[in-house]
């Protein structure tokens, strides 16, 4: 049983724009009948492919806005199902990106939740999510997302601090002056953790403000 519940999930090798493409033919019956939306993706998510779970994660994300709290109930629950950082990472740009844009007011407690959370995958997660919020451009306040993820700077694990580097690198099109200055006012800090973030986060960074 340990062995079953700890072992990586299993993968088809199907090439991503295939699994596009049969997104593309759920989309309009997933807007016209949430209910069943909400049902495919439960058992998309426990079928327990690779390519199965991206597919819930891109399906819930059409989802969010017509069942809130039945969104964020499953959301809550996948997180923790969350067994690598791909799948954090897909589930993050999608479902967790489309629950923040829902409500960008109300995303940093959301936010601080995932990156607060003891389960690696779930900070993971936290960070990608931010990072489709980004990608999206519903959302331009730098500051704001620069001052959820100040605890994440000390982060001891390098899959969640690769995340921080990756959401840094996204932001800093979007807001360079407060990138800048917060990369800046933490580089004078005495942090090893923030300095490697750091370290991986200059390449959107003009010679100058490198």
């Amino acid at each position: 049983l340990v062995v079953s519940i700890n072992a990586p999930l299993s993968g088809y090798g199907t090439p991503r724009p295939v699994l596009r493409a049969i997104l593309g033919q759920l989309r309009k019956p997933a807007r016209k009948d949430p209910d069943c939306a909400f049902e495919l993706t439960e058992m998309l998510w426990a079928s327990g492919s690779r390519e199965a779970r991206w597919l819930a994660g891109e399906l819930l994300s059409l989802c969010t806005s017509t069942d809130p709290g039945l969104a964020d109930e499953i959301i809550n629950r996948w997180r923790l199902d969350l067994q690598d950082a791909g799948m954090a990472d897909a589930l993050g740009l999608s479902a967790g990106a489309a629950v923040l844009r829902r409500n960008t007011r109300e995303h940093p407690s959301d936010v601080r939740v995932w990156l607060q959370a003891g389960h690696r995958w779930t900070r993971r997660f936290g960070l990608a999510a931010l990072v489709g919020l980004v990608q999206s451009g519903d959302f331009r306040d730098g500051a704001a997302i620069l001052e959820t993820i100040k605890t994440s700077m000390s982060e001891s694990d390098t899959e969640v601090r690769s995340a921080v580097a990756w959401l840094l690198r996204e932001l800093t099109p979007v807001s360079p002056l407060d990138v800048v200055r917060f990369l800046r006012d933490w580089a004078n800090s005495m942090n090893r953790q923030a300095h490697w973030i750091i370290r991986h986060s200059l390449d959107m960074l003009d010679s100058q403000a490198r």
